[in-house]
């Protein structure tokens, strides 16, 4: 199978519920035409094989198996090219043609998925306003996935491939977008997906703010200080948060255990009671209200002085 992330090609061509991808060899520079739509409205498609000469004698392959004159579906050779009529589910997999000894054109036929919830299976998080941004793909029965970032209206940019392998059953990736972290977000982003799973293609747009995904990481507690009547906790932003802190602001809360029985409450920095045994912190971006950040790790009180 020549499928793998780097060689997974645009798609071409979408006939109701079906989809080709071209696949191309890496040994083998081609260039790539659409497949040709069929006249009269029917569901076919006309597969191209780009050989070195006119003339050049050109055998099709269904799955790795010679298509011949007497196959059981509606395939017919037109010179070097292949038309599919009547495409059905039956019709769905790997297409090469060959010439010379060697693979020349190869498409995927798939089946184009459902509608089905997309943040499902795709979540994305920025942990400042900095120029990237991560997603995780959390959908196991695709065996290849790339996103694309762009902005609404606006031209697509490069591809991008997971930055690791599979991780817990999950894709991991980063992308990088060219927005300022000063100025007021007019524009969302558009984020295009697209999956290959057993004979199926998926192809789903997310479109967001910046602001909608700003996540931060768990903040650092500094100081713990005791006043006259209650104690007084520090809490600073995450090494990763976006600076300034004043035009950047966020609100904290903090999480503490009494000493006494145990209970678990909640309290702004500033004014917590003095019997805690620990606490912990998290944050959000005060003025767009965002996602909580994870809780940091308990802290344990043992003096005055944290």
């Amino acid at each position: 199978m020549l499928v793998n992330n780097d060689s997974l090609g645009f798609l071409l061509c979408s006939l109701q519920w079906f989809n080709i991808f071209p696949l191309i060899p890496q040994e083998i520079n081609l260039h790539i035409r659409a497949p040709a739509h069929q006249p009269g409205g029917s569901n076919g498609i006309t597969l191209s094989c780009d050989v070195a000469s006119e003339g050049d004698e050109v055998t099709w392959k269904f799955s790795g198996e010679e298509i011949d004159e007497d196959n059981p579906f509606e395939m017919k050779k037109i010179g070097p090219n292949l038309l599919l009529k009547d495409v059905g589910t039956p019709m769905l997999g790997e297409y090469t043609c060959w010439s010379r000894g060697k693979s020349m054109s190869t498409y995927l036929l798939l089946q184009a998925e459902e509608e089905e919830e997309f943040d499902y299976f795709l979540t994305c998080r920025a942990n400042s306003y900095n120029c990237t941004f991560s997603c995780t793909w959390n959908d196991t029965k695709y065996k290849l996935v790339r996103l694309g970032l762009g902005r609404e209206g606006g031209d697509l940019c490069s591809w991008v491939s997971s930055t690791s392998d599979k991780q817990d059953g999950k894709l991991h990736f980063e992308l990088h977008h060219s927005l300022s972290p000063y100025s007021e977000e007019s524009t969302m982003l558009e984020l295009t997906a697209e999956a290959i799973g057993n004979d199926t293609f998926l192809r789903r747009i997310k479109k967001f703010y910046l602001h909608d995904i700003i996540q931060p990481d768990s903040p650092q507690i500094v100081k713990c200080q005791e006043l006259e009547h209650y104690l007084s906790v520090t809490v600073r932003p995450p090494c990763s948060w976006s600076s300034p802190d004043s035009f950047f602001p966020l609100e904290h809360q903090v999480e503490y255990r009494l000493r006494d029985d145990g209970q678990v409450k909640c309290s702004k920095p500033s004014q917590l009671p003095k019997k805690i045994s620990s606490l912990r912190a998290r944050s959000r971006d005060l003025l767009v209200q965002s996602r909580w950040s994870k809780w940091s790790e308990w802290a344990n009180v043992k003096s005055t002085n944290y």
